[in-house]
């Protein structure tokens, strides 16, 4: 190659291939170097670019140093031969100006015909994305821009706790089974399948012979109080195991941290409002099977203030209903559910609902023994907190929690 060793030793660092995917960026790298000036490159790429954090740099570089004319979401299967997701980024070789404007943009289906979601600052882009790791948000709307900037200066879960994926066996024949075996150690796990919010459904049992797991995680696994967590979904679904349970590859386990506090957090990874964040920013809206990586819980932010007592009561209290295998008590688990999200919103923002009237109520619930109907004092005056948490959040109630934020 021509290329001069500093420019050779640079791309080395900045652009390692890891995977599957990271070698993309070399070839983005190298277009754009061809570029006359005030050129223009499209390039479709797989979605995951758009999001990963490897590729933090190439975005960042494309922001700060080009005009980024278009982001495009094409979605799935933008070509019968491509299923996977994909999104165009269209960039010109020119510095960015104060009045230069990024287009969002997607794809209707089947006409492809692009559809103009919104036209933002460059510089407010990159501000917006900045605290998310460069990640090019595709489908933000204004309020949801407000949100986000609420959210940004927030502590993030990875600075308190260990995310880690769970056990890999190697032979996932050889070490699982329906039944204990005679022969062998064989230990209660769960696999990603087996998770649900607030419930873990054992159905299967891993040989835990550690010299033979390909990684067989910590040899207290099993006894650690911990959250477990769904690989593969849109957003994070999670359960609190009081130390029961081996947890497989599949899932991503969450520990070392007080049991209050990890009960605190699955009452607010298993949120509606979480689940907005994560959906908006972590997976871009992917609307195919998604990993969820350690370093994307990490990235969640969490309240300023948790109030452990009542989150940790509420997480008991929704694990309990949801053990209920006769599901007798469905209004009141939805009840309960509806609560804890209005108590999450309250949480995350509480000078936008100063009154506290759902962490209130929840207050009052953990002090004595309550009926379903009382858990929300005036009944059907669920007040503006609670009224917000039956709603999910891609629903008019985001842009009154930005119209209040003003």
């Amino acid at each position: 190659s021509s290329l001069p060793e500093s420019t050779k030793t640079q791309l080395r660092e900045r652009y390692p291939v890891r995977g599957e995917y990271n070698s993309h960026a070399l070839f983005v790298y190298s277009a754009l170097r061809q570029l006359k000036r005030d050129g223009v490159l499209a390039y479709l790429v797989h979605k995951n670019i758009l999001t990963l954090d490897s590729y933090s740099d190439l975005r960042r570089l494309l922001l700060e140093s080009y005009q980024c004319v278009n982001l495009i979401d094409c979605g799935p299967s933008v070509f019968k031969s491509v299923t996977a997701e994909t999104g165009i980024i269209v960039v010109r070789n020119m510095r960015p100006l104060p009045d230069t404007s990024v287009g969002l943009s997607g794809y209707a289906r089947p006409t492809s015909i692009e559809l103009p979601m919104t036209s933002i600052s460059q510089i407010d882009y990159l501000r917006l994305v900045r605290p998310w790791k460069y990640r090019y948000l595709l489908n933000v709307r204004e309020e949801d821009m407000l949100l986000l900037h609420l959210l940004e200066e927030l502590p993030r879960l990875g600075g308190f706790v260990t995310i880690t994926r769970g056990i890999e066996t190697g032979h996932n024949r050889q070490s699982l089974s329906s039944i204990p075996k005679e022969h062998g150690n064989w230990v209660p796990v769960l696999r990603g399948r087996d998770i649900s919010a607030f419930k873990g459904t054992q159905r299967f049992f891993l040989d835990y012979s550690r010299d033979v797991l390909s990684k067989p995680g910590p040899s207290d696994l099993r006894g650690r109080p911990k959250l477990v967590v769904q690989q593969n979904s849109r957003s994070p679904i999670a359960f609190f195991d009081e130390g029961r349970f081996l947890v497989l590859n599949s899932a991503t386990y969450i520990s070392e941290a007080a049991p209050d506090f990890l009960k605190s957090v699955c009452v607010l990874l298993n949120s509606r409002l979480v689940g907005w964040f994560f959906r908006k920013v972590i997976t871009n809206d992917a609307r195919l099977t998604v990993n969820i990586l350690p370093n994307n819980l990490g990235l969640i932010p969490l309240p300023a203030h948790i109030d452990r007592q009542n989150f940790a009561w509420l997480c008991d209290a929704l694990t309990a209903l949801y053990a209920d295998s006769e599901q007798s008590y469905v209004w009141e688990t939805e009840t309960l559910r509806n609560l804890a999200d209005a108590a999450v919103l309250e949480s995350y923002f509480p000078h936008l609902f100063p009154e506290k009237h759902a962490t209130r109520a929840l207050a009052a619930a953990t002090i004595r023994p309550m009926t379903s109907q009382e858990l929300i004092p005036g009944g059907k005056a669920l007040t503006l907190s609670a009224v917000a948490a039956q709603k999910t959040l891609d629903s008019p109630f985001v842009e009154e929690i930005a119209r209040l934020s003003i």
